[in-house]
Formats: C-alpha cells, structure tokens, sequence
C-alpha cells in the first residue's frame, strides 16, 4: 500500500527525533532537506513538516535562508522536567506507600528487564526501560494522563542522559537508576513515606547539584552542545 503525505511525516519525524535524542546527531549539526531527502527517499513536504513539529518541539532551530540544526541541549528545560516529574509524581507514590499498594508483577519484570540489557551495554532499550518502570508505576495508579504530560518531554532528557558515553548510571556492582528503583518499589510495598521522599529527591536531582561533578564531566566534553550552562555554575 503506497504511504501517505501524513505517514511519510510521522515515520520521518520519528526517525529524526531518535537521531537527536540518541545523539546521534549532534547540537548545531545541519539538517538539510536534500539530506534527508536522499537518505529516506521522501518529498519535501513532508521533510519540511516534519523538521517544523520538531522546532516547535525545541529539537531543531530553523533559521529563514540558512537552514535547519539541531538545537543545543537545554539546561533549563531539563531542570524544569525533572523538577516537573519530582512534583507530579511523588504525590503518586507517596499515596500508594500509605495504602501499601499492592504493585503488578510487570514493574518486577521491567526491573529485570533493565538489569539484563544494562549487563548488554544495550543503552537504548535499558533508558526505554527504566521509563517503562515509572509508566508501569504512574498508570496502575490511575493516572494515564499525568504520565502523557510527562511522555511528551522524556527525549529532551534522553538527549541529556545520552552525552554520558559510558551510561555509568547503570553501572557498577550495584547501579544507581536499578538501585533506586528497587528502594522506590520497597518503600510502596513497606509504606515507607519518608525514606520515599529522600530516595525521589536523589533519583530526579531536580536541581541539578547532587551530582553536579557526575554533569560537569558529562558536559566538558563538548560544552558548545548546552544552553543555560550558569545553572551549574559553569
């Protein structure tokens, strides 16, 4: 069946957004329509639809006469993120740790999951996920749209996460993100409300400063890539 204006957009659309959130394609990197044309073999007009939902979206700038580039990796908005999903999502958890909530079996299995592709080096599949686990966590409390506002911001933060080469967040004898996670599962089950709250705080550092040393070296790589540096002292 011959593809449609629309799906030729939608496919075009995911396939640039995973190169950016991957950073496979780099801040201040040019996106040429005849690059693109040639590499998906698609028209313009769905190449320019496309690069338009993206600009809105803050992945792509696109300048009149001199061309589309990936915009640079926002400190601010990442902030406000993890700041956002900290405030949206504790009062979630804390509500299942008081009635000690009875967890699906599947949040268990994705945290399995999680280990087995971290052990892989499989680094896509293993942030997919760990956002599996927080899905899992949010929607079996009823709360389908909360995540969807959260959903729609996750690549800016994978962006984020994908300028550490080494993913050391899921290395390590005993790895931070799985390591959090399993305590964050324990504290509903137990009704632990109070170590709940330390344990969020830690896994959104929503100020950007409890693992500031862990950032600057992730962002001293390429410190030309990042907006809004001041907000880690830079």
């Amino acid at each position: 069946m011959k593809k449609t204006a629309s799906s030729n957009r939608e496919i075009l659309y995911k396939e640039i957004l995973n190169k950016i959130q991957y950073c496979e394609w780099v801040p201040g990197m040019l996106i040429s329509e005849t690059m693109l044309s040639e590499m998906f073999g698609i028209s313009r007009t769905p190449i320019r639809e496309a690069l338009f939902v993206l600009a809105q979206e803050g992945f792509v700038d696109i300048f009149p006469q001199a061309g589309s580039y990936v915009s640079k990796i926002d400190l601010k908005r990442i902030q406000e993120l993890l700041f956002l999903r900290y405030h949206l999502e504790l009062p979630i958890l804390k509500r299942m740790a008081e009635q000690k909530a009875q967890l699906p079996d599947s949040i268990d299995r994705l945290l399995l999951l999680m280990d087995y592709e971290a052990s892989r080096e499989n680094w896509k599949e293993t942030v997919s996920l760990d956002y599996s686990i927080h899905e899992e966590l949010i929607c079996s409390s009823g709360h389908q749209y909360i995540w969807n506002i959260i959903k729609g911001e996750l690549p800016h933060f994978t962006r984020f996460r994908f300028f550490e080469p080494h993913h050391n967040e899921f290395k390590g004898d005993r790895p931070r993100v799985p390591e959090e996670h399993s305590q964050i599962l324990q504290c509903i089950r137990e009704g632990n409300v109070e170590r709940l709250e330390t344990l969020m705080k830690s896994h959104y550092d929503y100020t950007l400063e409890l693992r500031k040393e862990y950032n600057m070296n992730r962002i001293n790589l390429h410190p030309e890539y990042f907006s809004n540096l001041q907000l880690l002292n830079y």
